[in-house]
């Protein structure tokens, strides 16, 4: 009898132990910037950054201020990737 209330025991003890470790949110992305690279608007943390490589090769993700800049910076993320870095908006050209 001791025999199996151990085991229920044990048994309960490593099923919340792995609940624990479920529950656990992953880490959240941080952009590398505070700036819209599209509109120099403050970056909406909701808004999920966009990885993009700078001109020395660097891997950075770029936060936005907004859905529709996203879209744009989706279309060339390298394009981008400076300004972002450098935290002001990209000079456009356009």
């Amino acid at each position: 009898m001791r025999l199996v209330l151990l085991t229920c025991c044990l048994a309960l003890l490593s099923t919340a132990s792995v609940a624990a470790d479920s529950a656990t949110p992953a880490p959240a992305v941080q952009p590398v910037n505070t700036i819209c690279p599209v509109s120099g608007e403050a970056v909406d943390p909701s808004v999920p950054p966009i990885m993009g490589k700078t001109k020395d090769g660097k891997t950075v993700e770029i936060g936005f201020c907004c859905a529709k800049c996203a879209a744009v910076v989706a279309k060339n993320p390298d394009a981008y990737a400076d300004a972002a870095s450098a935290n002001k908006k990209a000079d456009s050209g356009k």
